[in-house]
């Protein structure tokens, strides 16, 4: 009777709800990838681990200094991943502002300026020139992010320039500002010119498409979007129809592998509802 008694109080007593993966944001960070994800802005406890993987692996935005994002962000972008609203707590700092990590100006960088500008001295295409770096560039170079507005210029030393040695007098400056200056040593031999020029890049098709045109193809790549209160969150979905602006179409949802239902408002670009399902 008593193991009777125990397992009918087992099947009766109520599912454990699973732990909810509880996101903490940082005030402020500093991504090392241009497309910031909820891990770059959040530390994720909790819940088990393949959740945290999926949750943290959610893109946000482009990095930029002084862009900011938002809880509410977070959320809408989970929401968006089909996570259910009890799956995750979002707590921390209202706010995380991000900036960009800075790194050393590359030596290859200051080194290609001058090895152009002597070929321009020369009077002949760097194509029809060897010039190597007679001597390794020994300065400290700045250290600037991928935001800053970075200028290299490079002019000889001597008015006469001629094969051989020559002394580059290369200028750093950082948004306008003059940060460094100095001398670049490199070795100019003429060589026999490319027999063939480079072919010439196609350029991109352009133009606005047809009232009638169809936007979005079954089974191709689309962009869900969500629109709220001034907020956009994206992410990329799967399109199941075919669709033209203005239609209603199927989306499968990569994350969560959902199937929600939005309107087609432009090319490949899909508007959803948070929460929509099939």
């Amino acid at each position: 009777m008593t193991l009777r008694l125990v397992a009918v109080l087992l099947l009766a007593a109520p599912a454990v709800a699973a732990e909810p993966v509880v996101l903490t944001l940082s005030d402020r960070a500093s991504p090392p990838a241009p497309v910031v994800t909820v891990g770059h802005v959040a530390k994720l406890v909790g819940g088990d681990a393949k959740t945290r993987e999926k949750m943290a692996a959610l893109d946000l935005t482009d990095r930029g200094e002084g862009v900011v994002v938002s809880r509410k962000q977070v959320t809408y972008r989970l929401r968006l991943a089909g996570f259910d609203a009890d799956a995750f707590v979002v707590s921390g700092a209202d706010k995380t502002t991000l900036s960009v990590p800075k790194a050393t100006l590359s030596t290859e960088k200051v080194v290609a300026v001058a090895r152009v500008e002597l070929a321009k001295a020369l009077g002949k295409p760097l194509d029809e020139l060897t010039i190597d770096l007679a001597q390794s560039v020994a300065v400290k170079l700045p250290e600037v992010t991928d935001d800053d507005d970075v200028a290299v210029t490079a002019v000889p030393n001597s008015p006469t320039v001629r094969p051989g040695r020559n002394q580059m007098n290369v200028t750093v400056s950082v948004s306008g500002a003059k940060k460094i200056t100095f001398p670049v040593y490199l070795t100019a031999v003429a060589m026999e010119a490319s027999a063939e020029p480079p072919a010439p890049k196609a350029k991109a098709a352009s133009g606005k498409f047809a009232a009638d045109a169809v936007l979005v193809r079954a089974l191709q790549p689309v962009t869900m979007v969500v629109n709220t209160g001034g907020l956009r969150v994206s992410a990329v979905g799967e399109a199941l129809q075919d669709g033209k602006v203005g239609q209603q179409i199927k989306v499968r949802n990569p994350d969560s592998k959902k199937v929600v239902t939005g309107t087609v408002v432009g090319a490949n670009e899909v508007e959803v509802a948070v929460g929509g399902s099939r």
